[in-house]
């Protein structure tokens, strides 16, 4: 099973490549009628940031936040190897780094960052003053900055920072161009954006990728009601195949951090870590939807995790 993890960080091993399992939940896909759950022609893609802002500085979004954490605890080693790997692969930079969105536990900053890395240099940026107080609490020698990283020039300063990071940061925002223009102002020259996507993004940015595919209206939503936390697919008028919302979200991130607005791409692409488990079953941890298995006998248990990387350097 493990053949074609072809890389190694630590104990685990790694896969770069296509997003796994899809073609096993699309053949479900199709075979159950079941699955349709709503034609969404009418979701709004137009709002401003402003309003963007609003919505992600509530209570309930703080809460939100931190469930996703929850659902992250059994997966934690294999996500920890995925960071730690795109660190150690790609040669990111290891001081003056932020985390954009860090919500009230600053996950990436606190949990997945590799030793390399200069904690001591490193900011955290997120909006909700909720988050910003209980990370502080939880957290008291972090930097945390209460903004926006719709502003995130103004909050940090031009040319400031060697690293922005994200961890399911970018996927919940409307006007995801002008995000990457104030990325691009606040990196220095030469300057990376990493950006992990472990979790089903919210239709934002989905949707916008359909319309740039070209798929008409409606867009058929599916779910896989058979995992827990459900990964979602979308159907457009022109399209036979359905696609995750986390795979058009890859997509969307390859045609925004692209030569035409001032980046170089490095990687964008699934990776998918397995790190032996130390129990008699496996953990599968893929778009936010968790799975305990047992692999065939005579096979160690695993306990494996799948994200979209993004990596892309400031020119």
């Amino acid at each position: 099973m493990l053949k074609s993890f072809n890389k190694s960080y630590g104990d685990a091993r790694i896969k770069v490549g296509d997003e796994p399992h899809v073609d096993l939940f699309a053949t479900d896909l199709r075979a159950r009628d079941g699955y349709k759950e709503a034609v969404e022609p009418a979701i709004a893609l137009d709002r401003t940031f402003e309003l963007e802002e609003e919505i992600f500085s509530d209570v309930e979004s703080a809460t939100v936040a931190e469930g996703h954490s929850t659902i992250r605890r059994r997966a934690h080693p294999a996500l920890r190897a995925i960071a730690g790997f795109a660190f150690e692969e790609y040669g990111l930079p290891t001081a003056n780094g932020v985390e954009i969105g860090s919500g009230p536990l600053g996950y990436m900053t606190n949990a997945l960052l590799p030793k390399t890395v200069d904690r001591k240099s490193w900011r955290e940026v997120e909006i909700n003053p909720l988050s910003v107080a209980k990370n502080q609490r939880l957290h008291p020698d972090s930097r945390i900055i209460q903004g926006s990283y719709q502003r995130l020039a103004e909050v940090l300063g031009e040319n400031s920072v060697n690293l922005v990071a994200g961890l399911s940061s970018l996927d919940s925002t409307t006007n995801i161009d002008n995000v990457a223009e104030q990325i691009r102002l606040s990196l220095v020259e030469g300057g990376y954006l990493l950006h992990v996507q472990d979790i089903q993004p919210s239709p934002s940015t989905t949707l916008h990728e359909l319309r740039t595919m070209g798929e008409g209206l409606p867009h058929v939503q599916f779910r896989n009601r058979y995992s827990s936390f459900g990964e979602t697919f979308f159907v457009g008028n022109n399209h036979s195949e359905p696609i995750s919302t986390t795979e058009l979200f890859r997509r969307r991130m390859g045609r925004i951090f692209c030569p035409k607005n001032g980046f170089e791409q490095v990687l964008n692409h699934w990776i998918t870590a397995a790190v032996p488990s130390g129990r008699p079953d496996s953990y599968v941890f893929h778009g936010g939807k968790d799975l305990v298995l047992k692999l065939p006998k005579g096979e160690t248990q695993m306990d494996f995790a799948s994200a979209v990387v993004t990596i892309a350097r400031k020119i």
